[in-house]
């Protein structure tokens, strides 16, 4: 039989208790996909080296930060175009009770790289200072689109070092204007675009002009499909506005040469 053996155990002693505090939480959004991205994109302090943690919902946290405000950069890698925002997350908080630490949502803006779904409704191009292949693409412009879908929101995009940009355009099913097979991006609030088949002046439904009487022949029009302001702004050039139709559902493209 084995001898008897008594085992002595070390009582345990408490040295120290850490304690972090969350200074503040940066909320990346992927505007096509309304989530977060997890891959290839990457947030930063210029200010200060501090290194933040991604929690398993992946908002990006940065801990025990003392400057205050802060630069944020973000590095969105081939999908999406860098950023920089300032933060005021309220400097280091020691008290017992710190107050809620800010969350600071950042929409990210998709590169031409960036693989969008099919369906979506895109506007394309290059801007160049002389017709390509000669010209030089011009970088940090700005493409907008006017007729914005609500009121609230702002369809606009900002051209590569090349010259390249895309815009997405958020189509819902009442902006789409269709004809012999072809989808267009209809202007907010109804096409005014005459034999539209979607309402008057000359939509072959019904008086006036219903090809069905004298003096208008509404209901044998052409159709053109509606058109849409685009202009695009550098600090370096005079805006460049054009006017043209947008296909839903597909890439339209529209290249841009400054003056």
């Amino acid at each position: 039989m084995a001898p008897n053996r008594t085992t002595e155990w070390e009582k345990a002693t408490n040295v120290a208790t850490l304690r972090t505090t969350l200074s503040f939480a940066i909320d990346l959004v992927d505007p096509v996909t309304g989530t977060r991205p997890w891959k290839d994109v990457t947030v930063s302090l210029t200010d200060v080296p501090a290194d933040p943690v991604t929690n398993p919902s992946g908002f990006r946290l940065f801990f025990e930060v003392e400057t205050n405000p802060v630069t944020v950069a973000v590095d969105g890698g081939d999908h999406f175009f860098d950023q920089q925002i300032s933060v005021d997350h309220g400097g280091l908080h020691t008290g017992d009770e710190p107050p809620d630490p800010p969350v600071k949502e950042i929409r990210l803006t998709p590169t031409p790289a960036y693989q969008f779904t099919p369906g979506t409704t895109l506007l394309r191009g290059v801007v160049s200072d002389n017709p390509l292949p000669s010209g030089d693409g011009v970088g940090d412009a700005t493409v907008s689109l006017a007729d914005v879908p609500t009121e609230n929101e702002s369809v606009e995009a900002p051209t590569t070092d090349g010259g390249e940009y895309v815009l997405r355009i958020p189509v819902s099913a009442e902006r789409v204007i269709s004809d012999n097979g072809d989808q267009w991006l209809d202007k907010a609030g109804g096409s005014q675009s005459s034999g539209n088949g979607n309402g008057p002046p000359g939509n072959g439904n019904g008086p006036p002009g219903n090809g069905n009487g004298p003096n208008d022949n509404g209901g044998n029009d052409e159709f053109d499909p509606p058109t849409h302001e685009v202009t695009v702004s550098h600090s370096d050039y005079a805006d460049s506005t054009a006017t043209i139709p947008i296909r839903a559902g597909r890439t339209t493209r529209h290249d841009v040469v400054f003056d």
